[in-house]
């Protein structure tokens, strides 16, 4: 199943199924949520992520136009189907990058400095040197992280706005 598709989302009822009266409000959300993208092209959950559905959306677009696609624009740039179509992925590839969880080395280590009932814990005075240290650590890749999506990101759109009026099929 498509992972834009409303019923397949993190609000599913069958992910959570023993919590029913959510189950219940969830279920009829999702017609509800079907519904707006029939009538408005969109619905809620859409505009509430906007980022990260526009850009798993584009991305599974130019894959299909790449797989599929019957033009390409012919100019100097891309003489060959191929050539369109590998120019198409790798702008699929650089969206799907910029929303992909990235790893961190130190997240583990971060996890277990967290108290049970302390959820946002961040640097603090009541942490010790040496959890201060591991939740720096871990807020540093954090950034830095951010800092390759943000690149990959700026990339495909400045390769995506050299061919925008020729995706067309």
């Amino acid at each position: 199943m498509n992972e834009l598709n409303v019923f397949n989302n993190i609000w599913s009822p069958w992910k959570y199924p023993s919590n029913w009266i959510r189950n219940a409000r969830m279920f009829f959300r999702q017609f509800k949520w079907a519904y707006q993208r029939i009538t408005r092209g969109y619905s809620d959950p859409d505009y509430w992520d906007m980022d990260v559905h526009l850009s798993k959306l584009i991305a599974q677009m130019l894959r299909k136009l790449a797989q599929d696609g019957m033009g390409y624009p012919g100019n100097e740039e891309f003489p060959t189907y191929e050539s369109w179509a590998n120019h198409l992925n790798e702008i699929a590839s650089l969206l799907e990058y910029s929303n992909s969880e990235l790893p961190n080395e130190y997240e583990e280590a971060w996890l277990k400095t967290w108290d049970e009932n302390d959820y946002l814990k961040t640097i603090n005075e009541e942490q010790s040197p040496e959890d201060k240290e591991i939740t720096q650590k871990y807020l540093d890749k954090e950034v830095d992280n951010d800092k390759l999506k943000e690149a990959a990101t700026q990339k495909a759109l400045k390769m995506i706005a050299h061919i925008f009026r020729n995706l067309w099929d």
